[in-house]
């Protein structure tokens, strides 16, 4: 769906397939969580973090990272790709904490993808939701220089900072990268 937001299609097939698979992921996530012990209504409750992070921390161990991280990144996509959505959007704290339970026990956690999330999080958020593009910038940048090889992190450095930021210098460095380690695999 990438291809598409860069050409701001509004209706798109692929957004709407990765809309319905982040949602199937998301209501596994749910019912991988109501397993454990930890209802919709927790996961939802806009008052009770607290009480959310209590029930993280005594019905999940570290058994549980692996799902809980994948969950919170399903949800976060499920959001990402509809920002117009407020309800949506109200959730992203409680996917913000999810993942501080994930990373806070390993932030190497996944080959380093905390800090891809962290990245994107600062970087894709509007300043008057709290996103911080300088933040959010220096995380990519130093997630790449200790994983330069990683490619997903330089797609979604030029997705969320270089493009929403026309850095035109920036962009033809780490597109050369992607374009160089392409090649390789042709």
């Amino acid at each position: 769906a990438l291809e598409d937001q860069i050409k701001d299609k509004e209706s798109s097939i692929s957004k709407q397939k990765a809309i319905l698979h982040y949602t199937k992921a998301y209501d596994y996530g749910v019912l991988y969580m109501k397993e454990k012990g930890i209802s919709e209504e927790n996961l939802n409750d806009r008052e009770a973090k607290k009480n959310l992070l209590q029930k993280l921390n005594s019905n999940l161990d570290e058994e549980d990272m692996l799902a809980t991280f994948y969950f919170a990144q399903a949800w976060g996509g499920l959001i990402n790709l509809q920002r117009t959505n407020v309800g949506l959007m109200s959730k992203l704290g409680t996917i913000k904490l999810l993942m501080d339970w994930v990373c806070g026990k390993n932030s190497e956690f996944e080959f380093g993808s905390c800090h891809l999330f962290y990245a994107v999080y600062e970087a894709g958020r509007p300043a008057m939701l709290g996103g911080d593009l300088q933040k959010g910038k220096d995380i990519f940048e130093k997630y790449i220089e200790n994983s330069p090889l990683n490619l997903l992190a330089r797609v979604s450095f030029i997705q969320y900072y270089i493009i929403p930021t026309m850095d035109e210098v920036l962009y033809a460095k780490h597109a050369q990268v992607l374009k160089k380690e392409l090649a390789l695999w042709e």
